[in-house]
């Protein structure tokens, strides 16, 4: 939460002392927690420093290495996305005790609910809004994860007035609706996809080689999108508008915020996916199709033609001439 805040240009120090504790302090002793009043005191004040009520709503858009990060865990113990569904659900609670996932099918549907102990969502409200945002978004990240691919529900109810619907529905990836709790509608059949293991070292070779890439000593406006299209790779789908929005500002803004530095939009998009394809491809340890793949390109021929742009060579004339000089030496 706080190294989103500080991406947003916020301090977390001077965010967490107006909350009432010393980051400081809690950093050195982290056992001693942060209380129920301070963590809503917290969500208050992110939300009018950064003037984005959808913040927890953002946060979880930019944290997709995380989503794909407990996606490693639960497959260990998991035969299909069923299982894993059980074993995510097991796990909200060690993110705030305040809240429980809960699934259940009903004839070709599935339905993923979850569900806020009551005195969270009467005392305090910022805190029960912001973490429902937070989960609804964050649960789609992980079934990207779990079926390797977008997924699209069949329909979303939140128990709350919508102050940006489209931003919802954006997020969501369908209409959203207001129910009596947050409601994740499915099609059942996911449930019974099994899990391939041996795609998921993709997955845990992305993580590790965005981490190896993010700028995270520099503050330029540049650098933070950058970094959040890096975070945001796994089937890079990332467009002016979306990036737009999870920082709060509208795709003209952004544009002329980059323009002011001398960087375009569609320049940095083609560097994440350049130090991406060239990290992949010289490893040795994945296929052209496999990098396509994981850059979001629906053809290998798409990628083909941007490595070219970007080296002057072919993927695969890349890879024989980095094999012939590994033989060299």
């Amino acid at each position: 939460m706080l190294a989103y805040a500080s991406a947003r240009d916020i301090d977390p120090g001077l965010a967490c002392r107006r909350s009432g504790f010393d980051l400081d302090d809690f950093r050195n002793n982290p056992d001693a927690g942060i209380s129920a009043p301070q963590i809503e005191n917290l969500w208050r004040d992110l939300v009018t420093v950064s003037n984005d009520p959808l913040f927890g709503l953002h946060l979880a858009e930019s944290m997709q290495l995380a989503a794909l990060g407990v996606v490693g865990q639960i497959i260990q113990s998991s035969r299909n996305v069923q299982d894993a569904l059980t074993q995510a659900g097991s796990l909200v609670p060690l993110v705030s005790e305040s809240f429980q996932m809960r699934t259940e099918q009903v004839g070709k549907k599935v339905f993923i609910y979850l569900l806020p102990d009551q005195s969270v969502k009467s005392d305090y409200p910022h805190t029960y809004q912001q973490m429902t945002d937070y989960f609804a978004v964050f649960t789609i990240h992980e079934l990207d994860g779990l079926l390797l691919k977008k997924v699209a529900p069949l329909a979303v109810e939140f128990p709350y007035e919508l102050s940006n619907r489209s931003e919802y529905a954006r997020l969501m990836r369908c209409n959203i609706r207001r129910g009596k709790e947050l409601k994740i509608t499915l099609d059942s059949a996911y449930l019974k996809e099994e899990i391939i293991s041996a795609n998921y070292d993709l997955q845990r070779y992305l993580i590790e080689s965005i981490n190896g890439h993010l700028q995270k000593d520099k503050t330029d406006f540049g650098s933070k999108v950058f970094n959040h299209l890096l975070s945001n790779a796994y089937l890079f789908d990332a467009t002016l508008e979306s990036t737009a929005a999870n920082f709060n500002v509208s795709a003209r803004t952004l544009q002329r915020k980059l323009h002011d530095e001398g960087r375009t939009f569609q320049q940095i998009a083609d560097d994440v996916r350049r130090h991406l394809a060239v990290t992949y491809l010289s490893s040795g340890k994945h296929q052209v199709k496999d990098v396509a793949f994981m850059l979001g390109y629906n053809e290998q021929s798409a990628l083909v033609r941007a490595f070219k742009r970007w080296t002057g060579k072919t993927p695969s004339e890349f890879s024989r001439q980095l094999a012939v000089v590994r033989s060299g030496q």
